[in-house]
């Protein structure tokens, strides 16, 4: 699948012949950096991105109505799920590289840090009906809303020495206004520091507010 829409290609396969456990190679796939067997690296990244903003149902009526690539609703759905695999095989270098690239503004003084949970559509979200009526036949009682599930959310926000706020960095998703998040967490101060692996030698944390 690539960005444009499904190519067919013939390909030459290798396996290791002393090896009866091993998988058969792509070399073409390899040279062109094909994820999963199946996505070009371009429709990855689209495909990854459109399916953070919506259900894999709704991400696959958008590629068809949108009429370039028409990836199916399972392909959407296991897209992520092998992705976040392959994360949390290397999560630790992975968030290493993430932090060492955040760029601290130089007149920051000060760190604020909030920490939430949005409720998010996943698989039945615009069907709540029959995710309801799914959960009664297994006897169980849908409490939440019906297709949504909580994930976490976080915004880190650098404030300068009046508490002003300069810049916020969303690493997860926010769900709030940007206004004043300084002021609130130096008003609700603790002792808590932040993580050894975030280098801010001149700013101090303020707090954690959830």
């Amino acid at each position: 699948m690539t960005a444009c829409g499904e190519v067919e290609v013939e390909r030459w396969l290798y396996k290791d012949r002393a090896d009866p456990t091993a998988h058969a190679l792509a070399a073409l796939d390899l040279r062109l950096g094909i994820v999963e067997g199946f996505w070009t690296q371009r429709a990855a990244e689209q495909a990854s991105w459109v399916v953070t903003q919506m259900t894999p149902g709704k991400a696959e009526d958008l590629f068809e109505r949108v009429g370039n690539m028409g990836p199916s609703k399972s392909s959407l759905d296991r897209l992520p799920k092998a992705l976040g695999e392959r994360w949390e095989a290397q999560r630790e270098q992975y968030e290493q590289v993430l932090r060492e690239a955040i760029v601290v503004p130089k007149q920051a003084r000060s760190v604020a840090v909030s920490i939430a949970g949005v409720l998010a559509p996943v698989d039945g979200g615009a069907s709540p009906t029959e995710v309801r009526a799914s959960a009664a036949r297994a006897g169980r009682v849908s409490k939440d809303p019906a297709g949504y599930r909580e994930l976490g959310c976080a915004t880190i926000t650098f404030c300068d020495e009046q508490g002003d706020l300069i810049s916020a960095m969303t690493p997860v998703a926010t769900t709030g206004s940007t206004s004043g998040p300084c002021r609130r967490a130096r008003r609700s101060s603790t002792s808590s520091t932040p993580p050894s692996t975030w280098r801010l030698p001149s700013q101090r944390f303020t707090g954690t507010a959830r």
